[in-house]
This record gives structure tokens, sequence and C-alpha cells, in this order.
């Protein structure tokens, strides 16, 4: 189930918005040189014939270093070489950062394999030298590489999608410009690269209060980059599957979690907080919360926060939330993955009872005492709501699962709608293990057990799941 931003914890972002920073916005921010030509190493042995240096720009001949990417020749190239050395010479230095621009500019004005060079670079590290390049590039050699808008579709578009993608964000001045002010922008790079090392949504939400993080330019592009929806297949990454490494927790030791919990479904665009929930932390792998590991009630800000969810030397704390209130659904929201944060910080979505028997009215279904319902939102590679997926149970038909279309539960739909939701009623309580089909590939992208309880709601976000 999709979670919301709320205005009380002012970083603490939601899958639908900003936890997936940018990949709408990202159509907007996380690009690198576009340069066309064929690739030849340059030497840089001080006979450079470079334009007059820019401000902050070091000659390599002054600098007598060696900047260490191979880049074509021409105007760019003396560019960057001249106003860029210190950042090329520091990425040459580390071998991820290396390697993925020498993949990148080899692709020239080629989309598509630049966005084949970041899936094989797939998660790329949230290091400072690739976005510090980046920005300079486009602050300082726009014209001479290209750079009209940041070019942005080789981090965040498939690579089929990719042309098209650049081509929308090209020719939608708004687009264009919210993309160019955030990739000339150090904060708003280094903001985007974190989110593109993360592959859990708590690992993202910590990018997000990353004090660097430059929150005005990330709304903007984001805004501005739904007119792309479509070209640039927003919710349709499928790269990293079957490439899903979990993360170790950071600082291991003893987790604690943070919850936001709202109400996104009552009135639909706002995300009114839920107050005084109570809920628990639990396990993995029971029907019921034995033992229980620890406890807290929301404030009235829906703000909760859980102790001691776990102590780990690897991978962190992978259970599920139990969550009650009056008038709301009982929910159990299952992790189909570990959290990956010392102090993980999710938003969570609780629906009312009212708005249940709404949605079910809809499709003409009426509720079997004892059984439950379970509720999945499902994400992509960039962990953004992803259409077209089928999602299936095992021991169920196909036909078992509802999906929304035009923002309403549809018994005519055969998956998934932009907001990646897809439900199961009536469904016999004990475990079910859940799986994501993308259309656009066939390859199953996540699964996940959960365990149906009795006159409540099971909750999951079936994100692209670690390899076998």
């Amino acid at each position: 189930m999709g979670a919301r931003r709320l205005g009380p914890v002012r970083r603490v972002v939601t899958v639908v918005a900003i936890l997936g920073v940018l990949a709408l916005g990202a159509v907007c921010c996380q690009q690198v040189l576009s340069i066309d030509g064929p690739i030849g190493v340059r030497a840089q042995d001080g006979a450079i014939d470079a334009p007059d240096v820019e401000e902050g720009g070091t000659p390599p001949e002054e600098a007598g270093i060696d900047c260490g990417i191979a880049m074509p020749e021409g105007g760019c190239a003396s560019c960057v070489t001249t106003s860029c050395c210190p950042q090329v010479s520091t990425c040459a230095g580390d071998p991820q950062c290396k390697s993925l621009e020498s993949c990148l500019l080899a692709c020239g004005g080629d989309y598509g394999c630049r966005s084949a060079c970041n899936a094989a670079a797939y998660p790329i590290g949230g290091q400072t030298d690739i976005p510090l390049l980046d920005a300079c590039v486009a602050l300082k050699c726009r014209d001479q590489c290209g750079m009209a808008c940041g070019q942005a579709a080789s981090y965040t578009t498939p690579p089929d999608a990719a042309a098209g993608c650049e081509t929308c964000v090209s020719g939608t001045p708004n687009v264009c410009s919210a993309a160019l002010a955030c990739f000339t922008s150090q904060a708003c790079q280094i903001s985007g690269h974190c989110v593109q090392a993360c592959t859990t949504p708590d690992c993202r939400s910590a990018c997000a209060n990353d004090a660097g993080n430059d929150e005005a330019l990330v709304n903007a592009a984001l805004s501005e980059g739904l007119f792309c929806y479509t070209p640039c297949r927003v919710g349709r990454n499928w790269t990293c599957v079957n490439h899903v490494v979990w993360p170790p927790v950071q600082d291991a030791g003893t987790q604690q979690a943070t919850l936001t919990l709202t109400d996104p479904f009552t009135v639909p665009g706002t995300a009114t907080p839920v107050p005084g929930v109570s809920v628990k932390a639990c396990s993995a792998g029971g029907d019921t919360c034995t033992p229980t590991l620890s406890t807290g009630t929301g404030n009235d800000a829906g703000i909760v926060t859980l102790p001691n969810v776990g102590t780990s030397a690897f991978l962190g704390f992978s259970g599920y939330f139990e969550m009650t209130a009056p008038a709301y659904v009982p929910d159990s929201f299952y992790l189909s993955f570990p959290l990956s944060q010392a102090n993980a910080q999710l938003g969570l979505a609780l629906m009312s009872q009212a708005t249940l028997a709404n949605a079910l009215a809809e499709v003409s279904i009426a509720r079997v005492a004892g059984t439950g319902i379970v509720w999945v939102q499902v994400l992509d590679c960039l962990l953004l709501p992803a259409p077209l997926v089928v999602v299936t149970a095992d021991g169920l038909p196909a036909t078992s699962a509802v999906y929304y279309s035009n923002n309403s539960p549809s018994l005519t739909a055969t998956s998934t709608d932009p907001s990646g939701y897809a439900f199961l009623y009536n469904v016999a309580p004990g475990p079910l293990t859940l799986r994501a089909t993308p259309t656009d590939t066939g390859i199953e992208s996540s699964t996940t057990t959960v365990y149906v309880q009795p006159d409540a709601m099971s909750a999951v976000w079936l994100l692209p799941t670690e390899a076998p």
C-alpha cells in the first residue's frame, strides 16, 4: 500500500512520491555526459589545445595530472579536461566511477546504450564522485557536450525507452528547465545518486534525510517530470531483476523503526495522519505476533517509534508490523526486504473500514467472515508504483487478484495500473506466497510470503526481491 509524505517529519518520504526520489524527478536529475563521436584516449601531456579556463577549472598542464578517463576528441573533451579535470581525476581514482563513466562516454548519443550501462552497474554507488563530475560538466560544458537539459534518460529509463524519454524531456520546456536546475546542482545530484545506490525503501528514506538533500529542486523535478510519465515508462524499470542483493544493516547493532502512518484513501491526493495507532513489531515466519519484539502508539501526527526491533551484524529486521486503530481495518504490513538502516524510517498507509467496504462494493464483493484481505502494491527497480504487472498467489486461481483501473477496483483489469495496486479478497487464513510478474518481461520480479489473518488485512510492497 502506498504511503504519503507528512509535514511534521520533513523528510520521511514515501514510495509513491519522493521515496523513489527522482524516478520521475530522476527523469530530470540523474544523468552523465552526453558526448557524441568515437572514443579515443586523450593524452594528458600538457599540450591540450583548450579554450580559456572557466572559473574554478584547473588546466591539466598546470595541475600536472592525468585526468584519467577516456573521452572523444573535440570541444567537449577540451572543455571537460580544462574545466572539470579535478572531478574527472577523482572519478578516475574510484573503480566504480571510472567504469561507469567510461561505459557511458563510449555510448555517445545513444541513450539506450547509456541506460544499459547503468543497468549493468546496478546498484550505482552512493559515493559523491559521479554526481560531482556530472554537475561540473552540466554547469560548465553544457553547450560543448550537447547537454541541453541534462539529458535525463540514462539513469531511470529502460534501454528501449530511453530515446523517447529524452525527446520528451528536451521538448517540454518546464521539464527541461527543472532537469537542468537539478543536474547542475551538486546537492540534487548527490541526493539522486544516493537513491540510486539503494535497494530498500528505508535506505532511500535515509537519503532524503541527508542534510545535503536539496528538497526544493527534487520536488520541482518530480512535479515537472510527470509530463513525461508515459514515454519515460515510469514504474517499468526491471533491469535489476535477478541482480538484487540485500545490503547489510548500517551501523550493525540494535535497530529501531520509525513509522509515519497515514490514510491516503479517504481523501485522494492527501495523506491524513492516523493518530493513536497501536503498533507491534513481530518476527517473520509466524501467524501470530509471538514473541512481540517492540510496541508503540502513534502520536497525533501518526508517528510512532519502535525501539529494539532486532539486533543483527548482517541483515536487518525483516518481520512485520501489526497495526490497529479504531475505525480502521486491522493491518499487518509485511516487509519483503530487510531494513538496512539503524533507525529505519518508513511511511505506511492504513485503510478505514468504510474505504474497504466501498472498494469491495464497487466490484460487488461481499466479505466472508473469518477470511482476510491481502493488499499489495507492486514496485519496480526504482521503487516506484509499477503498472502492467500480474500478481498471483500460490494455491489460488490467477483471477483471484482484483486490480485497479483509473483509480477504482476493476473485475476486468488483468494487470496493475499506474498505482501498482491489487488485492485478493476472502482469502483463507494461513501462509500465502505472492508473486509479481511484469508483462513487459514475463520474468518474475518478486516473491514473498505473508500470513493471512481472519477479518483483517495483510499488506506488502512487492518490490524486486533478492536473486535466488
